[in-house]
């Protein structure tokens, strides 16, 4: 999922409904959070936000992982991914890490121990995500 900026309550709508099409399909389920840019805060309510990650609860112990890439740069990118990871270690139940690159994250999700095949042996994930940030232009 590319948030291009701070999420709003039709982006959590729109990850809500990714979550769950994606859930009703596969058996099992690692989940990609690409964020180009940093302007602020989430704009959603906190509804919104509860109801995504509802959402990807009830993927249960089909969530292999969600991989969180910030690409955002300097000092503003450091410490989001320093925040980001801290709520991660918190209360996350599945395996969830934050990364600056899609190449890291994608490391990272090959060596979950219950990654799938599919995400595993792919060849082209890395450049499909970079690909997918690419179309991302400016905060």
């Amino acid at each position: 999922m590319l948030m291009r900026t701070a999420p709003t309550e039709a982006t959590f709508a729109k990850c809500i409904e990714c979550v769950q099409a994606v859930g009703a399909r596969q058996a099992h389920v690692t989940i990609v959070f690409l964020l180009p840019h940093f302007d602020g805060p989430p704009r959603g309510n906190r509804d919104a936000q509860r109801a995504l990650a509802q959402a990807i609860g009830n993927l249960k112990e089909r969530l292999v992982g969600t991989a969180v890439v910030i690409t955002v740069q300097g000092m503003k990118g450091a410490m989001l991914r320093m925040i980001m990871n801290s709520v991660a270690m918190m209360g996350v139940r599945r395996p969830m890490k934050v990364h600056a690159t899609p190449a890291d994250a994608v490391a990272w999700m090959h060596a979950l121990p219950t990654q799938t095949d599919e995400v595993r042996n792919s060849k082209t994930l890395v450049a499909d995500l970079e690909a997918l940030l690419a179309t991302t232009t400016g905060p």
